[in-house]
Order: structure tokens, then C-alpha cells, then sequence
């Protein structure tokens, strides 16, 4: 199965009650049928600021990359907006596959946008034709150039879904 990363977004007041409720956060983190559904980055569904739970599956550490230059996997954390966008946050008390679901306060998530803004397409192809042969989960150093296309789609999925949040003023949680 692997690693995936998902992420939802949240009025702040809506994850108090999913403190307030054990049940609702059962349902909400670990039910078979989650409402809002979460989009994938690899459905036919173009990206959407409407898009309230979305899932990059595997490739949280390509987009790492592509964010940061480093893998997350690598000991020492940035602590940038970029950074945060897949390996940061604040732990909460719910348990997810691997670790605790992390939580991206309004103000972070404002950061996130607005450091996801500021990359461009170019700029992203370009990091990734960069990568060589580094040790990127899940593929390692195999990475096919092919993928380019659906990283790119992967970027603009997380840049308009923080876009969303930010406007909203929303919290961010990120399970994995």
C-alpha cells in the first residue's frame, strides 16, 4: 500500500467540534464514507478551489522536492512554507497511518499560498529535470520523466486547494 498524504480543509470551529466529539472525528479521519469525498490528484477532476479533501497519494515526497530541494525524509526540517505544505504542522491528537494528523494553522496556510503562488510551472519542471538521482519515495531514483505532467497537475491541485483555505481563513489537516 505505502505512504499516501491527504489533506482537508477546515473552519477553525469545525475542528473544535471534532475535539468536542470523539465520534464525529472517527467518522471524519477513519469512516468508510467521507464527507466531503476526497479528490485525487490522479482523477479526471481538474483542479478546483471547491475541492475541500484532497489526496497526492504517493508522491507527498516528489512534491517535497520539488518544494524544498530535499526529501522529507531527511533529518533536518526547513521551517519554510514550503516546508510545511507536506512535512510540517502542528501534531493533533488523532492518529494517523504514520504519525499524528498535523494541522496548519489560518496564518501558516496563508504562508502556503502564498509560497505555492510564487513557484512557477517553469520552475517546478525545471527542479524536477534537476533531481539526478536522488533517493525520492516511492519510486527512489527512478522517477520517470513522464511524470513531469502529472506533477505539474499535482502543483496546481495544492496551490488552488491553500488558495481556497487561505480565502476562507481555514485551517489545514495533513494525514498520512
Amino acid at each position: 500500500m505505502g505512504i499516501e498524504v491527504e489533506y482537508a480543509r477546515l473552519l477553525p470551529q469545525q475542528y473544535q467540534s471534532l475535539l468536542n466529539d470523539a465520534d464525529a472525528a472517527e467518522e471524519f479521519f477513519y469512516g468508510d464514507d467521507p464527507e466531503p469525498s476526497v479528490v485525487s490528484i490522479y482523477s479526471n477532476d481538474s483542479p478546483s478551489l471547491e475541492t475541500r479533501r484532497l489526496s497526492i497519494e504517493k508522491d507527498w515526497d516528489m512534491m517535497h522536492f520539488l518544494y524544498t530541494g530535499r526529501s522529507s525524509l531527511e533529518d533536518e526540517p526547513l521551517l519554510t512554507p514550503l516546508h510545511h505544505i507536506v512535512a510540517g504542522g502542528e501534531e493533533t491528537p488523532f492518529q494517523a497511518s504514520y504519525g499524528m494528523v498535523r494541522l496548519l494553522s489560518p496564518p501558516q496556510v496563508q504562508a502556503c499560498a502564498g509560497a505555492l503562488a510564487a513557484l512557477s510551472e517553469d520552475e517546478l519542471k525545471r527542479r524536477f529535470r534537476a533531481r539526478g538521482e536522488r533517493d525520492i519515495y516511492p519510486s527512489g531514483p527512478a522517477w520517470d520523466d513522464d511524470e513531469e505532467e502529472y506533477l505539474i497537475v499535482a502543483h496546481r491541485h495544492l496551490l488552488l486547494f491553500f488558495q481556497a483555505a487561505a480565502r476562507d481563513g481555514e485551517i489545514v489537516l495533513i494525514k498520512s
